[in-house]
């Protein structure tokens, strides 16, 4: 089955109730399997099904694709090379990791020209997750390079062939490596599959050529898979998201039925006539009209605006008007194709003393301090993770790159040699790191491992970083962590699937939670707020310069400016530019091919730009001027 639901029409709610409907219905909680992008949004279900049908529903298999990849392949591991007991390599350890096969099939160096590890990491995740060749990709994405398909796929064998032997899976490996299992193990698959008897996925039109592959596999036992999607939101190609995967869905299951969701629970029905417009210029996609019964007749609003200093004023002008009016700023949100696009926003929101939180930044499972203990910890369980023990020995004073790179390569292979150190002068620090590592294995639980390390490292911390007071409390984040799991290795495990979002360099937040919301839209998807301003509607900002000439990239921008609208529940307001600057934007007179296609639609209020006011000549210029032509002719410059 396949459930098209348009935007704001109770997506959730509808699996929440297949679930429940499933188990009333006599199927086992445990033979359901419902896969989401989120493990947040399983639990969610999941738990709104229990209130349904009882605590029979929290047996219901939930979870994220790599959650339940990691899970099954915890079983199987054996099958494709590796131990149950594998670890996981967050982007940071997976990117050095690269870097170290790079360099030993001598593609590094200055004589070389290859791009660096993190963008070689980049390309073989892209192919993984869409299935293209990488030489394909190289060529799209980095042609500076030439032609360097072959040797990136020596790379990409090496670096596979390490991650086995170093018995590490990457964060692709959970799908790519399952996919495998299921592939090339009938055995395994029949006996996973049968333990499927119903399987659901939410956010259908956001899984890659590999999710899908997976989902479907999971159903070939018992035939049964229900997914819920709307194509019109599927924003995440970048990512390796495939709106063909719901799109061919009824054409590849022949006895499919189809279930369109088109009555929306959050809009008022002019900001959803808006939405329709957008959606009727897509080539192509599933027949929907999104229609709505909550009262309100407030018009989408377009504003003609200068420039991209001009956005920001208009904004906060309106948004200051309508906080006054009543209406808090935790239920408005201001909406950008791309992050930078709110800075001059971010400055004025500031000067104005109006508390906002901008989506994005560093997460804590990737800052550096972070990064170290959770290092120490992954040598704790797997000895063998030498981009773990690479990290831990580079602290050490008097140790450069090659000779981390020698030690740990000997400490995971197991030829290290304590006594080979003892003359060096970073030998005591070395074996003083060894009998920490020692003693946090022995330890019984995993806060008492964590402690250990702690202890130790807390002698190179301060020296590490010059802010260590502010990154004190992810310290006892983790602490806190380390005390609630049942093991290290499912602490480790459970922090690269589901990163916590905590950063200890923010003050207190304090009782006032009225802040304004700023984001990217691609950030914004699933959720809503009462008032949204969209900025920077021309061509070069949204839709992105790439997108005006490619039929493939402006249809996924017209649905990123469809999610864009669909967050707003009672105002909607655009705001279109004549100048803006960078990222391929074209200057004055600039158009936009998302407003453009949309030209004579009625339910629009169009306010057009400011009358341009004569400048006001300061009297002080003058003499401002005289001055800087003595002082560049003091210093020899040209006027």
């Amino acid at each position: 089955m396949l459930v098209v639901a348009g935007a704001g029409t109770g997506k959730t709610r509808t699996l929440v109730h297949r679930v429940a409907a499933l188990i009333e219905r006599g199927v086992p909680p445990h033979a359901i399997v419902l896969l989401t992008f989120t493990r947040r949004a399983a639990a969610e279900m999941l738990d709104r099904a229990s209130k349904l049908v009882g605590p029979r529903a929290m047996q219901v298999r939930g979870g994220t694709f790599h959650g339940f990849g990691n899970q099954m392949l915890r079983r199987h591991a054996q099958k494709l090379g590796y131990t149950n007991r594998f670890t996981l390599l967050d982007r940071a350890d997976a990117s050095s990791m690269v870097g170290l096969v790079r360099s030993e099939l001598g593609y590094s160096g200055k004589a070389m020209r290859f791009p660096q590890k993190g963008t070689v990491l980049d390309l073989i995740s892209k192919a993984a997750n869409t299935g293209r060749p990488l030489g394909a990709l190289a060529r799209e994405e980095v042609p500076q390079y030439g032609d360097i398909g072959e040797a990136l796929e020596r790379v990409a064998e090496a670096y596979t062939a390490r991650k086995l032997k170093s018995d590490v899976m990457d964060y692709d490996d959970l799908l790519t490596r399952f996919l495998e299992l299921l592939e090339g193990h009938a055995e395994a698959r029949n006996r996973i599959a049968e333990a499927c008897e119903h399987v659901l996925v939410d956010e259908y039109q956001d899984t890659n050529h590999v999710q899908a592959q997976i989902a479907c596999m999971l159903a070939s036992y018992h035939g049964n898979l229900t997914v819920v999607g709307d194509e019109a939101q599927s924003i995440y190609g970048f990512r390796g998201a495939r709106v063909r995967n719901i799109l061919d869905f009824p054409s590849l299951f022949e006895d499919c039925r189809t279930v369109v969701l088109d009555q929306n629970y959050r809009s008022v029905q002019p900001i959803l006539d808006f939405a329709n417009a957008v959606l009727a210029s897509a080539s192509e996609g599933f027949e929907k009209h999104l229609h709505s019964d909550i009262v309100g007749d407030d018009k989408p609003v377009l504003w003609a605006v200068e420039d991209d200093e001009e956005q920001p004023a208009r904004v906060l002008a309106e948004l200051r008007r309508l906080h006054e009016g009543g209406v808090a700023y935790r239920d408005m949100a201001v909406l950008v194709r791309s992050g930078w696009h709110a800075n001059l926003l971010e400055v004025g929101l500031t000067k104005e003393r109006i508390s906002f939180r901008k989506f994005g930044g560093i997460r804590f499972s990737d800052a550096a301090h972070v990064k170290d203990l959770l290092a120490m910890l992954r040598v704790v369980v797997n000895p063998k993770d030498d981009v773990a023990w690479f990290r831990c020995i580079s602290w050490l004073e008097g140790v450069g790159e090659k000779t981390a790179q020698k030690l740990s390569e000997s400490l995971a292979g197991g030829s290290f040699d304590r006594e080979s150190v003892v003359r060096k002068k970073y030998g005591p620090l070395v074996r003083s790191l060894l009998d920490v590592i020692e003693a946090a294995r022995g330890a019984e639980t995993a806060v008492g491992a964590f402690d250990a390390v702690l202890l130790w490292y807390r002698g190179l911390f301060t020296q590490l970083y010059e802010d260590a007071s502010k990154r004190e409390k992810d310290l006892i984040t983790l602490r806190v962590l380390a005390e609630a799991a049942s093991s290290l290795d499912g602490m480790l495990a459970e922090l690269t699937l589901d990163p916590v979002d905590e950063s200890g360099d923010d003050e207190d937040e304090g009782e006032d939670d009225d802040w304004l919301t700023v984001s990217t839209i691609h950030s914004a998807k699933g959720l809503e707020w009462d008032v949204v301003f969209v900025l920077g509607l021309a061509d070069g900002h949204f839709p992105s310069g790439y997108a005006v000439e490619d039929a493939n990239a402006m249809d996924e921008e017209r649905r990123l400016f469809y999610v864009a609208v669909t967050r707003a529940r009672k105002r909607l307001y655009l705001l279109r530019p004549s100048f803006v600057r960078g990222a391929g934007a074209r200057g004055y007179g600039q158009s936009c091919a998302l407003l453009d296609e949309l030209k004579g639609l009625r339910g629009l209020v169009e306010r057009p730009r400011r009358a341009a006011v004569a400048p006001v000549r300061d009297p002080k210029l003058a003499d401002a001027e005289a001055r800087m032509a003595r002082f560049l002719q003091y210093f020899g410059k040209k006027n």
